[in-house]
C-alpha cells in the first residue's frame, strides 16, 4: 500500500472499518454514496431529503464535511465549505429572491469576509458577524451613491 492510499483511508476513519460505495434509505432521506463500517456516511454521497432538499458532496462520520453543494426545497443554493454539518468558511449562496451571497461562514451564518448582491442591483462589501453587517463595509446603490464605513450589526 502506498503513502497516498494510508493518507486517504486514514481521513476516511479506517478505526469505523473500510469505507465502501452503498445506498440507505432513512425515514427523511435517501443516500447514495460512501459509508463506513459503523454504517455511517462517511466520503463522497448524496443525500435527497423528502423535502426536495438535497446535498452532494463529502461528509466525515455522518456530518457534512469540506467541499458541498446543498439545493433547498425553497430554492437557495449553498455551495462550499461545510463543517460540523454546517456552513463553515469559504462559500456561495444563491437565494430564491435573486440575491446572492459570496464570502465566508462561521456555524452556519455570514460571518468575517464576503459580498452581498441585491436583487436590485445594489452590493454590500465588507465585515459581517452572525449574518449581520458589521466592521468596515461599502455599500453601493445601484445609482451609483454609496456608502464606506463602520457597521455595527446592521
Amino acid at each position: 500500500m502506498d503513502i497516498n492510499t494510508i493518507l486517504m483511508l486514514k481521513w476516511k476513519g479506517t478505526d469505523y472499518g473500510p469505507v465502501e460505495k452503498k445506498k440507505k434509505e432513512y425515514s427523511d432521506c435517501k443516500y447514495d454514496g460512501e459509508m463506513n463500517g459503523m454504517g455511517q456516511r462517511h466520503g463522497i454521497g448524496k443525500l435527497v431529503f423528502k423535502s426536495g432538499t438535497t446535498y452532494e458532496g463529502e461528509q466525515f462520520r455522518d456530518k457534512y464535511k469540506g467541499q458541498g453543494i446543498m439545493k433547498f426545497a425553497s430554492g437557495n443554493v449553498y455551495d462550499g465549505e461545510w463543517d460540523k454539518g454546517v456552513r463553515n468558511g469559504c462559500g456561495e449562496s444563491s437565494y430564491a429572491n435573486g440575491d446572492r451571497y459570496i464570502g465566508t461562514f462561521k456555524d452556519d451564518k455570514k460571518h468575517g469576509e464576503g459580498t452581498y448582491y441585491y436583487k436590485n442591483g445594489n452590493t454590500y462589501k465588507g465585515g459581517w458577524d452572525m449574518d449581520n453587517r458589521h466592521g468596515k463595509g461599502t455599500y453601493m446603490f445601484v445609482t451609483g451613491e454609496y456608502y464606506s464605513g463602520d457597521y455595527v450589526m446592521n
